[in-house]
């Protein structure tokens, strides 16, 4: 399990600079990582359809009026990051300002989520620390060689965390198809 101080400090360490005691704290180093951190994050959840970032949920009617061609107004989860499919309505449209507008006031959305780091995989940490490592080499070190060294290493630990997450599911799904052979 890790945290935003540990991915943080993992992206430091690379570096050889010193671990920091949290994110919030006013410190260079934890400016530095706070800076690029969120967009780091949210970057490589939206890049990929990671199975332990992507969530189903029924959306909650907002007391908004709909739009003109729509009878219902939802909100979208709090964490929500994009859309991967909306069921039981074939007849929606998404706003800007977190709101799914529809033609029933039940819809089921599947979506990539904002999950906490807790949840992070840990392969998939150690590849968002060596982007964040990328990101922060010039300010830390003031080393050119540095930032490029950090964002080769951070391509293929992602490689490594990409392939890892299509062994995984295509396990899951081989799983499911071997459960419905067995039946």
């Amino acid at each position: 399990m890790f945290s935003d101080t540990d991915i943080c400090n993992m992206a430091l360490e690379f570096h050889g600079a010193d671990p920091i005691t949290d994110i919030k704290e006013e410190s260079s180093s934890a400016n530095t990582c706070r800076r690029f951190y969120e967009t780091v994050v949210v970057g490589f959840i939206k890049s990929m359809d990671w199975s332990w970032a992507r969530l189903m949920v029924t959306l909650d009617e907002l007391s908004d009026e709909p739009i003109a061609e729509y009878q219902y107004s939802l909100l979208l989860p709090p964490k929500f990051l994009s859309l991967k499919k909306v069921y039981t309505t074939p007849n929606w449209r998404l706003y800007k300002n977190r709101v799914l507008y529809a033609d029933t006031d039940s819809v089921l959305i599947d979506h990539m989520s904002r999950v906490p780091e807790s949840e992070f995989p840990a392969d998939v940490a150690l590849a968002m620390s060596m982007r964040l490592s990328s990101l922060i080499a010039k300010s830390i070190t003031g080393s050119d060689s540095a930032q490029r060294n950090a964002f080769a290493e951070f391509l293929e630990l992602n490689k490594m965390a990409r392939t890892a997450e299509l062994q995984n599911q295509r396990s899951k799904r081989l799983n499911l198809d071997h459960l419905a052979v067995d039946r």
